[in-house]
């Protein structure tokens, strides 16, 4: 691996950043968690928050791995972090917005989930996104494969749970 010149010090800035965040989402979910330990928005913000987490956690170690093979075990270990959170925000966001009584609504949010969990388990063992991971001067970067109809289709229920979550805040707030 040719790591280039200064290549060290930023891959251990990067990676800090990242171990920094990992120990916020940690504190953030455990702190509003405690709070009020039965809320049932503030169990899917804890869960929200250890997504995020491991997601933060994986990939502090995936950029200084010494290894493409070690980086890409990190990178896999992560995808429960960034294939749930986008079902776990808008899950959030309807039960913070009233637009969810969970007993009634169960049938959405299977739906909602079982997406998150087919690609976190894709994620986990082939890859949904990246079909590379390529040394970059802060570390191992995943390069995406955007010719890929899997890559396409994660994207698509990325942007699907993000815009409906910002489109019911938006409506939400504008309510209130």
């Amino acid at each position: 691996i040719n790591r280039g010149a200064g290549g060290g010090w930023q891959v251990f800035l990067v990676a800090l950043v990242t171990f920094l965040a990992f120990l916020i989402y940690i504190y953030l979910g455990t702190y509003v968690r405690r709070l009020k330990p039965r809320t049932g928005l503030n169990v899917i913000f804890f869960w929200l928050c250890m997504c995020c987490a491991l997601w933060a956690l994986c990939i502090s170690f995936m950029f200084p791995a010494s290894h493409r093979e070690t980086a890409w075990l990190w990178f896999r270990l992560s995808a429960p972090g960034w294939c749930l959170g986008p079902a776990l925000l808008l899950h959030f966001n309807l039960v913070l917005t009233g637009k969810l009584d969970n007993n009634k609504n169960r049938f959405l949010l299977m739906l909602l989930y079982i997406p998150a969990f087919i690609f976190t388990i894709l994620g986990m063992t082939r890859g949904v996104t990246a079909t590379a991971l390529i040394y970059e001067d802060f570390g191992w970067s995943p390069l995406n494969d955007v010719n890929s109809p899997l890559y396409w289709s994660y994207a698509a229920f990325y942007i699907i749970c993000i815009a409906i979550s910002i489109a019911i805040v938006a409506r939400w707030g504008r309510k209130s």
